[in-house]
């Protein structure tokens, strides 16, 4: 049966697409839910799930709810009598710790300070509830604390820095662990920020360490006379137990399978969770057994939905004419047209992830990954949706990207999941590996214009990259750069006489990374090419102007020169530009009591570029070297920062509401460096926004006039042909413009129609921000009169009235006034003021 693409009815440029988030739910049973962070009492296990806390018997069963917030719970923690949980909990737009009864009931908030606090045990005396706070004045750096249940003032271990910890018995020690784990979606991280777990004499702060060569050890459990962890010292993650009296650690779960990811202690047992299942493990036998957890929850989050997809679109590509253009949108593949006809969906399959869609160069085939057999494959698909898709295997099962046609649209480029370069057959499927990478580097690959060759970099034993050729029919691969600079993005020329690619011959250690030590020079990078045939001379070869002598000899007629084919290959060898404008810009300065890295300014300006506001937002810094204000950049050092806003353009005018967003974020850079901010009164920012708006449109003015067609309607190509003759160039569909000379920014014509043919053209100077030395009023008329000999039309204004060239005097004595009244106003036409200001 044909499958037919679902239709919407507006493009992607006016309207919002909606796609329906579907997922149908399978038997309970078959499904595998995510139970996460369990904790046990001597008679129940509580969970996290759907970001909930849910209560099952230990013995297994139907699982309740104990808590609906619409935020997150999570770490929960039983009292050492089973009578209460505390919790990390989200309900009243901060993360602080809660008490709930092991019932259910009403949680009670424990802490209120604006930093997160997280749940991380109990003193052994149920007494205190200790969690994990950055409210320290350090930055990055989290501390244990305890609190009474009864509320009151949270206590501070005596540790400079601890992420997770539990209490002995007699409460005078402490097991801990020192550092935040650096990378917990990383297997086997070995590098200095491997986590440790130390034990702390409360008394003195004297340390003992639990023996380990390099391994993460985390969750430290202190039952008895014993400390139990979770450790990836052997392989996956799984549970430890270190002898405090012996000082021996002992493996206590066998595990050749996946990473045990939490685990609490209770009586008699240690309940844990490993792959979204709980289990728990006997003390006394060491035996471990499955929880069996029946979950009926209604998980609105499943349920089908409509989403607006249009600002979620991860990936793209033009159709080969440019008519269409495909996006990958939640999971969705799209096609949108350029102006006409409607937005297509594809694939309407809520129930699987369509990626990276790229559109075949003969126009014929949309290719895409698709994991909805379970495993991703390649889909190649009609671009109308019609008939059933091919779908082709990419090998074992992996995450694959990049898909890149060869211009005959035979072959398509692939990356797997180790970033190694293969190539498949579109009619066979047969796979081609084109080079494997073993590097963190991955390796990206283009084709040359004829779809024989393919070209890539790759990472050498230095850490340099080099640039290789593969020959698709031969298999043969060559290194063509001498692997003693850093070569990479290489691509080919549409001719497919020349490779150009970047490359670095100062980046030293600095490529070749071991620690922050090499990191102390700016790698810089250039532009190269290589001529890819030995008959072929050099582009950028040395040139010298000589005399030469005349040569009188006639000379043959040249014949029409046929279009050359692609060259074959022989292997022979925020807006970052500002200038503060006091009348245009709101500035607002931060001074910080010491100079900051350039990472951390950069990272602290993250909510500026998520303010989204329709003017624009600039940064700038203070280069104590340079004596200049500059773009911030990871490598320098600051002290000062200017943070500014344009009030109004002729879009728009900054309103009370942005005007406060923009403060609070500068406000929230201010916080997350430390620096002194004096923030201003935003009726006042609001108040000199609308009189730059209404200066603005004192001088709005634009001239136009009008072309009228005599005869017959205008056609596009007679418009073209008269565009070019009068120095206009198109800019958008039926609209041309003219620039000032010398300068492609600056805009001094404007040719328009409704639309093709056309009987009316009109022509219009932008007076603001056309240059007065550009004679831009003279430049309007000979335009207009040379249209109109061109396409036999006549010159008339807005009411279809003749003009003639003897008005003009009349308009350049008013376009003068106009100048004058703006730069009396401190607006010099067609200045960048200007053009900033009538953007």
């Amino acid at each position: 049966m044909e499958r037919h693409p679902m239709t919407l009815r507006k493009t992607l440029a006016v309207v919002v697409l909606l796609v329906l988030a579907a997922s149908a739910l399978a038997a309970q049973e078959q499904t595998r839910h995510l139970f996460q962070r369990p904790t046990l009492s001597e008679t129940h296990i509580v969970f996290m799930f759907a970001n909930d806390l849910w209560s099952v018997p230990r013995a297994g069963g139907d699982a309740v709810r104990l808590t609906t917030g619409p935020g997150v719970e999570t770490n929960p923690h039983f009292s050492p009598d089973g009578k209460f949980i505390a919790f990390t909990g989200q309900y009243d737009g901060n993360t602080d710790v809660y008490l709930l009864p092991a019932a259910g009931g009403v949680p009670r908030r424990l802490t209120y300070h604006p930093a997160t606090d997280d749940v991380m045990g109990w003193s052994p005396d149920g007494k205190r509830v200790i969690f994990r706070s950055g409210r320290a004045p350090v930055h990055f750096t989290s501390r244990l604390y305890s609190l009474p249940v009864e509320g009151g003032e949270a206590t501070v271990f005596p540790l400079p820095n601890a992420e997770e910890g539990s209490l002995s018995p007699d409460e005078s020690r402490l097991a801990y662990v020192p550092l935040a784990r650096a990378f917990q979606s990383w297997k086997r991280y070995r590098g200095g920020r491997a986590t440790p777990i130390w034990i702390a004499n409360l008394a003195d702060s004297a340390i003992e360490k639990v023996p380990r060569k390099d391994s993460n050890d985390f969750n430290p459990l202190w039952v008895g006379e014993s400390i139990y962890f979770l450790s990836d010292r052997n392989g996956p993650v799984t549970l430890f137990e270190y002898n405090t009296r012996t000082r021996r650690v002992t493996e206590r779960i066998k595990n050749s399978g996946l990473d045990l990811k939490a685990a609490d202690a209770g009586p008699g047992a240690i309940v844990y969770e490993q792959f979204g299942s709980i289990h728990l493990f006997d003390l006394k036998t060491g035996q471990t057994r499955p929880v069996p957890i029946r979950v009926a929850a209604d998980l609105p989050e499943v349920r089908p939905r409509w989403e607006k997809v249009a600002e979620r679109t991860a990936s793209f590509d033009i159709s080969p004419t440019g008519q269409r253009a495909v996006f990958e949108a939640r999971g969705d593949i799209f096609t949108v047209p350029a102006s006409k006809g409607d937005a297509r969906n594809l694939t309407a399959s809520p129930g699987a992830a369509d990626r990276g869609p790229v559109w075949s160069p003969d126009g014929k085939t949309i290719a895409y990954l698709s994991d909805e057999s379970g495993e991703y494959m390649l889909v190649l698909r009609d671009p109308l949706g019609k008939g059933e898709p091919k779908r082709l295997s990419l090998g074992a099962p992996s995450f694959y990207s990049n898909l890149a046609w060869s211009p005959d649209s035979k072959r398509l480029l692939f990356n797997d999941s180790t970033s190694s370069l293969f190539f498949i057959e579109v009619e066979t499927g047969a796979i081609t590996l084109v080079e494997s990478n073993d590097s963190l580097a991955g390796i990206s690959g283009t084709w040359s214009p004829d779809s024989k060759w393919i070209a890539y970099a790759q990472s050498l034993p230095s850490r340099m990259g080099a640039i290789y050729l593969y020959n698709v029919e031969t298999k043969e691969r060559r290194q063509i750069t001498d692997g003693m600079s850093d070569a990479a993005s290489p691509v080919f020329d549409r001719s497919g006489k020349y490779l150009f690619f970047r490359a670095s011959t100062d980046a030293g250690p600095t490529r070749g990374w071991i620690d922050l030590s090499s990191q102390g020079r700016t790698m810089t990078s250039s532009l190269y090419l290589i001529v890819l045939r030995d008959d072929l001379p050099s582009p950028l070869a040395p040139e010298s102007d000589e005399e030469k002598a005349s040569d009188t000899t006639p000379k043959p007629a040249a014949p029409a020169a046929a279009p050359a084919p692609p060259a074959p290959v022989a292997l022979s060898g925020l807006s970052s530009q500002w200038i503060e404008d006091p009348l245009l810009d709101c500035v607002l300065e931060l001074r910080c009591a010491h100079a900051v890295d350039g990472v951390a300014v950069i990272d602290a300006a993250v909510p500026l570029s998520h303010l989204n506001l329709p003017l624009p937002v600039f940064l700038v810094a203070w280069d104590a070297r340079a004596q200049q204000w500059v773009q911030p950049d990871r490598f320098g050092f600051y002290s000062e920062l200017l943070v500014a806003v344009q009030m109004a353009s002729r879009r728009h005018a900054l309103d009370d509401i942005e005007a406060s967003r923009f403060v609070a974020a500068v406000q929230q850079v201010a916080l997350a460096l430390d620096a002194d901010f004096d923030p201003p009164e935003v009726g006042r920012i609001v108040a000199l926004a609308q009189d730059l708006d209404r200066l603005r449109a004192q001088f709005d003015v634009q001239i136009g006039l009008t072309l009228e067609a005599q005869s017959g309607a205008w056609d596009a190509h007679a418009l073209r042909g008269a565009a070019e003759q009068a120095g206009l160039v198109r800019t958008g569909d039926a609209r041309w413009q003219r620039f000032a000379e010398g300068d492609t920014a600056t805009p001094l014509l404007a040719m328009s129609c409704e639309a093709l043919p056309a009987h009316r053209i009109a022509l219009e100077l932008d007076v603001p921000v056309a240059p007065p030395t550009a004679a831009p009023l003279d430049a309007l008329f000979a335009a207009a009169e040379q249209l109109a000999t061109r396409l036999g039309a006549r010159i008339v204004d807005d009411n279809g009235r003749p003009i003639h060239p003897g008005s003009m005097p009349a308009i350049a004595e008013q376009l003068e006034r106009l100048y004058a009244e703006m730069r009396a106003a401190g607006i010099e036409p067609g200045s960048p003021r200007a053009q900033r200001l009538y953007a």
